[in-house]
C-alpha cells in the first residue's frame, strides 16, 4: 500500500514588520521574536525553521543594538552544531546585511580566526574537535583557550553552539580556570539566552543532568528557550511558569515539507546483519527509481545500528564503489563532508544524521521502533522537493497502522503523525524522574565528582575522604543547592552517612551527562586505522572486540580523542559477528528488585565463554535493577534467564522511578 503524504504548511505573519529583506516571516518565528517571557517552550517540526527563529529572537535585524550578548545554542550531535553554524553564518552575513566572524574547519584541520575585527557577530562553534584543537593552537588548556579566543573578538553579540556535553563539563569543573570562563562567558551586556534544541530526544539520566544544570546555571541567563519537535511538558524541570509557542498546519502559507510517496515495512527489532539484504535491495530499488531526479542525493537511509550502517556501508560499496556517503560515529569527523555538494548518491547513517544536515534528497528509507522516531526521521524527507519513502516499524504494529490509513492512500502529514502517536510505542522523556526520589542518586553522584575535581587543598583524595567531605560541605550548604533542589538535601546527607555504594561511587568518578552504559567508549580498528565512537551496549553481542585501557593504547600510539578524554577503559573492536550472540543475565531471586544496586554474584549465560568474560568485566559493580519487562527499547540492558529484563547503568535509577509509580512521562 502506498501512502500519498501531502505537504506541510505554516501561515504566515501578517504583520508588515514582519518582512526582512525578502523574507517573509512564519507566524511561530514572529510570535518568538517578540516573546519576553524568560522559559519558552518552543514546539516546531523539523524543517520548519527554527534556525531563523532563533538568529531573529538573538539579534533582531530592525533595532540598533542587539537583545543579547551572549546566546548559547546546545544541539544534540556535533553534526547538527556543524550544520547549524554554516546556515546561521550565512543568515546573518546573506539575509540580514550584518558582519560575523566564525570558526572555520578546513579539510584536515581546525582553525579559529578572527576576519573582521568590526564585527558585529561573533560565531563560535564548542565541541570535542574545536575545544582539541583551541587548546593545541595556543598551547594551553581549553578552558584557558576559550578565555583567550573569547577576549580576543570583540563583537557586541556572541553565539556559542556547542553540545550538552562540552557545557556540561564546563559545569562539572573539568575545565581549568573554570570560575574565570564561566565570567568571561556571560560579561557582555545586554542579557544572555540559552536555548536548548531537540530537546525530546532527552530522556532519564541524561534529563536528570541535565535538569540539574540548569537549576545551577539558569540564573545566568534572561531567557530559555526550550525547542522540541514533539510535544514535551517541561513543568516538573522548571518548576516556573513557560509560554508555549506551537508551530500549527494550516492549509495556507508556506510549504516546509513537501508530498510525498511513502510505503511501510515491518521489522522483527532494530535491524542486523540477517536484514542487511533486505535493506540493500530496497535502497537499490530507489537508487534507480532516482537516477532521472535533481537532486544529488538519490537515497537517504537512517538506521539504528552503527554495526548495521557498517555491514551495509560495505555491502553497498561492492555495487556501488565510490557513490556511497556514510555518517556515523565510526567515520572520523575530518572524513566527513562538509557541504551537501560532497555528497555522494547513497547516504546512510544512525541518529548522527536523524537531526544533522539539512539534506535534499530523492528519496529516503528509515528505521523508527517509536512514533518520536518516526515521525522525526521521516521529517528529513521532501524537505526541499517531493519524494519516495520507505519506512521500517515494529511488525507488531503493521497491520493496526495500515488499518488507519484512507483507503484512498491519500493523508496530511499532520495526520500521519496522529495515526504514528496513537499506534506506535510512546517513548517518553520521563520529565517527573529527575525531581523525584529516585533520581537523587544521580545528583549525589555529581556534588561527590565536584569534591573529586576540586577538594580542599588540592588534595587527591580516596573515596573515604570524598565522601566525609561531600558530607561536610552539604551540612555547611556549601554546594548552595538551588531553591528547587532543596526537597533532595536531607536525602543526600542520609545516603552520605549511610555511605554511598560503589554504583553511586562509580558514577561520581567517570561523571558525565550521558549515562555509563549508553554510550560505551570504543575503538575501532579497520586497514591500519583506528576511530572511536559512542556504542549502546546492546551493540556488543554483535562484535569481537577486547577490553583496553587508556594507557595500553596510548603506548601503542593511539591519540584517543578529545571527548573521550575522560575515559579508562575501552572496547577495542576486531571483527563484527556474522550472527549476533544471544545473551542472557543469571542471579539470585530477589536481587536488584528493591532498588538499584552495584552488579555483583551475577554470570552471562551465552554460547562463547570469551564474551561472557568480557561483558562480565564490563558490566561488575554497574548499577542494576530489574523490570517485568523492557518497556522502552532504550533502556540498557539484557533480558535475564527468567524473562525479566535487568536494566544496566545510570538508567537503572529510572527503571526504579517506572516501578515505584513514576508515571507522568511526557
Amino acid at each position: 500500500m502506498t501512502i500519498h503524504v501531502g505537504p506541510l504548511k505554516l501561515p504566515l505573519s501578517n504583520d508588515p514588520d514582519d518582512r526582512l529583506e525578502d523574507i517573509c516571516l512564519r507566524l511561530y518565528q514572529s510570535q518568538l521574536r517578540r516573546c519576553d517571557h524568560p522559559w519558552v517552550l518552543l514546539e516546531a517540526p523539523t524543517s520548519s525553521g527554527k534556525t531563523l527563529a532563533y538568529l531573529i529572537r538573538a539579534i533582531e535585524t530592525k533595532r540598533k543594538e542587539p537583545r543579547f550578548g551572549t546566546v548559547i545554542i546546545v544541539y544534540p550531535t556535533n553534526a547538527l552544531t556543524w550544520d547549524q553554524a554554516r546556515a546561521l553564518h550565512s543568515l546573518i552575513t546573506g539575509k540580514m546585511g550584518k558582519r560575523a566572524n566564525l570558526t572555520v574547519e578546513p579539510d584536515q584541520n581546525i582553525q579559529w580566526r578572527t576576519e573582521d575585527q568590526n564585527a558585529d557577530v561573533d560565531l563560535y562553534v564548542l565541541n570535542g574537535e574545536t575545544l582539541a584543537a583551541l587548546s593545541q593552537e595556543s598551547k594551553s588548556s581549553e578552558g584557558k583557550a576559550i578565555i583567550e579566543q573569547l577576549r580576543k573578538n570583540q563583537a557586541k553579540t556572541r553565539i556559542i553552539l556547542t553540545n550538552p556535553d562540552v557545557l556540561y563539563y564546563i559545569f562539572l569543573y573539568k575545565f581549568s580556570k573554570n570560575e574565570d570562563l564561566i565570567d568571561t562567558l556571560f560579561d557582555r551586556n545586554p542579557p544572555n539566552l540559552l536555548i536548548l534544541d531537540e530537546f525530546h530526544l532527552y530522556h532519564g539520566y541524561t534529563l536528570a543532568t541535565i535538569t540539574y544544570m540548569l537549576a545551577y546555571i539558569k540564573e545566568k541567563f534572561n531567557q530559555i528557550i526550550f525547542s522540541s519537535a514533539t510535544p514535551i511538558g517541561v513543568e516538573s524541570i522548571i518548576r516556573e511558569k513557560y509560554q508555549r509557542i506551537l508551530a500549527e498546519p494550516s492549509t495556507e502559507g508556506d510549504i516546509v515539507r513537501h508530498p510525498m510517496e511513502l510505503e511501510l515495512e515491518g521489522a522483527r527489532g532494530i535491524l542486523g546483519s540477517e536484514e542487511i539484504p533486505k535493506v540493500k535491495s530496497l535502497i537499490s530499488l530507489h537508487y534507480e527509481k532516482s537516477k532521472g531526479t535533481p537532486q544529488a542525493v538519490k537515497v537517504l537511509a537512517i538506521l539504528s545500528s552503527v554495526i548495521t550502517c557498517v555491514r551495509l556501508q560495505e555491502a553497498l560499496e561492492k555495487e556501488y564503489p565510490n557513490e556511497v556517503t556514510a555518517i556515523h560515529g565510526l567515520i572520523p569527523p575530518k572524513s566527513r563532508p562538509r557541504d551537501r555538494s560532497d555528497f555522494k548518491p547513497i547516504v546512510i547513517g544512525t541518529s548522527a544524521i536523524e537531526v544533522g544536515v539539512d539534506f535534499d534528497a530523492a528519496s529516503l528509507i528509515i528505521e523508527a521502533h517509536d512514533s518520536s522516531s518516526f515521525i522525526q526521521r521521516l521529517g528529513r524527507g521532501a524537505r526541499h522537493s517531493s519524494c519516495y519513502a520507505t519506512a521500517f516499524i515494529p511488525a507488531l504494529y503493521l497491520g493496526r497502522f495500515r488499518e488507519r490509513i484512507p483507503e484512498e492512500g491519500n493523508i496530511e502529514p499532520h495526520g500521519l503523525n496522529s495515526i504514528a502517536e496513537q499506534i506506535l510505542p510512546h517513548l517518553p522523556s520521563y520529565t517527573d524522574f529527575p525531581m523525584s526520589p529516585q533520581a537523587a542518586p544521580i545528583l549525589l553522584a555529581i556534588l561527590l565528582n565536584w569534591t573529586m575535581q576540586r577538594p580542599a587543598g588540592g588534595r587527591r583524595l580516596n573515596y573515604g575522604e570524598v565522601i566525609r567531605e561531600t558530607t561536610i560541605q552539604l551540612e555547611k550548604d556549601e554546594f548552595h543547592i538551588p531553591d528547587e533542589l532543596k526537597d533532595f538535601r536531607e536525602l543526600l546527607l542520609d545516603m552520605c552517612k549511610k555511605s554511598p555504594k560503589d554504583d553511586v561511587l562509580g558514577m561520581a568518578r567517570m561523571m558525565s551527562c550521558r549515562s555509563s552504559l549508553d554510550s560505551i567508549p570504543a575503538a575501532f580498528t579497520d586497514k591500519n586505522t583506528v576511530q572511536f565512537d559512542q556504542l549502546s551496549l546492546h551493540e556488543l553481542p554483535r562484535l569481537h572486540f577486547n577490553i583496553v585501557t587508556k594507557e595500553n593504547l596510548e603506548k601503542r600510539g593511539i591519540t584517543i580523542p578529545w571527548k573521550m578524554r575522560f575515559q579508562h577503559d575501552f572496547i577495542e573492536i576486531f571483527g563484527i559477528r556474522q550472527k549476533q550472540q544471544i545473551l542472557k543475565v543469571a542471579f539470585k531471586p530477589g536481587m536488584f528488585e528493591e532498588s538499584p544496586s552495584p552488579l555483583t554474584g551475577f554470570r552471562i549465560v551465552t554460547d562463547d565463554n570469551d564474551l561472557e568474560d568480557k561483558i562480565s568485566q564490563l558490566l561488575k559493580g554497574q548499577p542494576a535493577y530489574v523490570l517485568y519487562g523492557k518497556e522502552d527499547w532504550r533502556f540498557p540492558g539484557f533480558f535475564t534467564i527468567r524473562g525479566d529484563f535487568l536494566v544496566i547503568g545510570g538508567d537503572a535509577y529510572l527503571a526504579w522511578f517506572i516501578r515505584q509509580g513514576g508515571n507522568k512521562r511526557n
